[in-house]
């Protein structure tokens, strides 16, 4: 049967699926689909080739490869990657979209290495924000714990694996982001196919590695420079920042921004990250916003980051959200006390100094607000408001009612 290849955009990852069979499903609800988590193990060495293919029963194969058999990557460029699933004997084992419903199933995982180069974008240290601090202290009644899930509500079903494989393709960017030149070597385990036929009372998953994936990264300013003057162009000409009245030149023109708006969060340059900055009006659900928003808050260039946002949250223009809110009070109390953010630091030590970060940019946001009009003013005061009445477990809101009425007071729209 022939190929289908179907291509996906979703939240954070972007996958290109092969299927021989059609399937439609890999959704979620704004979180991760496909469940792909990248890991990583010790290092070790290698100068093994580009892609191997891994010991495994003689006819069942996994196999894990750069998508276009490249193995040079500038720093900053897409780093994409397929795995194969496939079997010399057709129907013979059955690839499920639902590892769990095996024995010893598990999804998908990629390890890569060195890790000492490398940022896991998954790692549950990640999933820490400041509510992990304003909602965990002694006067709440729960905390909040850290980390997350991911699922995928309506996948279900199989694949007979057969000669053509099931292909499962993305950009290794979207999980990890590569920080330094040099070469690095990726190997994929898997437990999602088993033997065992539909019906049998157990089915138990088969443990997959594929051989190691290698490729170097290289260090190339002037492609880096060519490449964001040549996405903000497009960027630009496009309007894909911008709200845009025809449906029609919209739809043809949302894919290709995309793909520009991922091109800019790979770059991850201090002048891409500047640029991502000044794109972002924060104006509510504005095109291209989650894309800008990722760049920003999963940039290596951390402090810059928080330094630009921390700007941009008094201009005239910008019209913040809760979540904007949030992530710069959280930045705030990283760049004061990385140690709130370590593994096994009970929240509730943080709380006070969490309540008090917050209601400083709370406050800034209050100051600022006189100056901004239209959209953006009454984004701004529907966050100023809500925060200011929200207690965190106290009796007390974090701002006073007569100091909250006087802001609004002072801000109010034009009409």
């Amino acid at each position: 049967m022939k190929i289908r290849p179907l291509v996906f955009l979703i939240g954070n990852l972007r996958f290109a699926h092969s299927y021989n069979i059609s399937v439609d499903c890999y959704r979620g609800t704004g979180l991760l689909v496909v469940a792909l988590v990248a890991s990583f193990a010790r290092a070790q060495q290698t100068d093994g080739a580009a892609t191997r293919q891994a010991s495994h029963p003689a006819d069942l194969l996994l196999t894990l490869q750069t998508s276009d058999g490249h193995q040079r990557f500038n720093l900053g460029e897409p780093v994409s990657v397929a795995l194969l699933f496939s079997s010399t004997t057709p129907g013979r084992y059955f690839f499920l979209r639902k590892p769990e419903k095996l024995e010893g199933g598990k999804a998908d995982k990629v390890s890569c290495e060195p890790t000492a180069n490398i940022r896991d974008l998954m790692h549950p240290a990640r999933a820490v924000d400041i509510s992990t601090f304003l909602e965990a202290g002694d006067e709440c009644e729960i905390g909040v714990g850290r980390g997350g899930t991911s699922y995928c509500g309506d996948c279900d079903g199989e694949v007979r694996l057969g000669e053509a494989p099931v292909r499962l393709e993305w950009d290794l960017n979207a999980n990890l982001k590569f920080l330094r030149p040099g070469r690095y070597e990726c190997t994929a385990t898997a437990a999602e196919v088993t033997e065992d036929p539909p019906g049998a009372t157990t089915r138990r998953a088969l443990a997959l590695v594929s051989q190691p994936v290698v490729f170097d990264v290289v260090e190339n300013p002037q492609w880096a420079r060519l490449t964001l003057a040549k996405t903000i162009k497009e960027i630009s000409r496009l309007h894909c920042t911008q709200s845009n009245s025809d449906p029609a030149k919209a739809a043809s023109s949302d894919f290709h921004c995309m793909q520009l708006l991922n091109d800019l969060e790979d770059l991850d340059t201090e002048d891409s990250l500047r640029e991502a900055v000044r794109l972002y009006d924060g104006l509510s659900r504005p095109p291209g916003g989650s894309e800008l928003w990722r760049t920003i808050t999963q940039s290596q260039h951390e402090h810059l980051a928080f330094q630009l946002m921390e700007k941009k949250l008094e201009q005239a223009d910008f019209g913040p959200s809760r979540g904007s809110v949030d992530w710069i009070a959280n930045a705030a109390l990283f760049e004061q006390t990385p140690g709130a953010f370590e593994e096994n630091v009970d929240p509730a030590v943080y709380h006070d100094e969490a309540i008090e970060v917050l209601r400083k940019y709370v406050r800034v946001l209050g100051r600022a607000m006189p100056n901004k009009r239209g959209t953006a003013l009454s984004d701004s005061r529907e966050v100023y408001q809500y925060y200011a009445q929200m207690q965190f477990c106290h009796l007390e809101p974090l701002i006073s009612a007569e100091e909250m009425n006087s802001v609004l007071a002072a801000a109010k729209p034009s009409h």
